[in-house]
């Protein structure tokens, strides 16, 4: 596992802001082409609760080399209107799409009548972080990769270039990171990581947890430095349920 070190020094910055202490300038991420504005959706309460669970067994696992991403941050990244600029690049770009344009976009899920839904949970992980992978639906003839296709074009139609990470289908939620690699320096303890894991999977296959994207919670444009996460009321705007 390689810890993230673009986290350890983001966690380091916040614990000088919660103590009062005034982080580098140098540290100010605004500045830096490592902001994005992105479409998130919000997991339902049971996915929010599955989640939850998973972390728990993990931390008692693995202990601190993970970094465990709050529930009230979970998201899933459903399209990037614009990733790795610096925050005023970012607003630019979102004025001249239009706010009105983006709403539109956000309001795009609330004028199905059957809306997408992902199904097939599964716990994958790189050596960065681990996750929760899901499928699109086939259960209607309007899939989760027809409303990000849609929504993507538009986006387009606004006349601005849009630039996106995830350019292939990605239907994940981030559920933690890892910060250090003291627990999986010996097999035995990579064996039971793995194992977890897997007995996850096993679980999620009984259970099939699905959800539908855009149901209980209105899509939302996030513009920050989001590469871990953020509360839903720091939103630009929220979408129609």
């Amino acid at each position: 596992m390689t810890p993230d070190q673009a986290l350890v020094k983001h966690l380091a910055r916040q614990k000088k802001l919660r103590n009062g202490q005034d982080p580098d300038e140098k540290d100010n991420t605004d500045d830096q082409e490592i902001n994005c504005c992105v479409i998130w959706a919000r997991p339902p309460t049971a996915v929010l609760d599955t989640i939850q669970k998973i972390q728990n067994d993990l931390l008692q696992l693995v202990g601190n080399d993970l970094y465990l991403i709050p529930r009230e941050d979970l998201h899933l990244s459903v399209i990037e209107l614009s990733h790795r600029h610096t925050v005023p690049q970012l607003r630019n770009v979102s004025d001249q799409i239009g706010s009105s344009r983006i709403q539109e976009i956000l309001d795009q899920a609330s004028t199905l009548s059957t809306k997408p839904g992902l199904v097939a949970p599964t716990v994958t992980f790189d050596k960065m972080g681990i996750a929760l992978n899901y499928l699109p639906s086939d259960a209607g003839s309007y899939t989760y990769h027809h409303l990000r296709s849609d929504m993507h074009a538009m986006a387009l139609e606004s006349g601005v270039k849009i630039d996106m990470c995830y350019t292939a289908p990605s239907a994940h939620i981030t559920i933690g990171r890892f910060i250090d690699n003291r627990f999986f320096k010996t097999a035995e303890a990579r064996g039971k990581f793995v194992q977890l894991v897997k007995e996850f999977n096993e679980a999620q296959r009984k259970d099939q947890d699905g959800w539908v994207v855009g149901e209980n919670h209105g899509l939302e444009v996030q513009l920050g430095y989001l590469k871990f996460g953020r509360e839903s009321s720091k939103a630009d705007l929220v979408g129609k349920v």
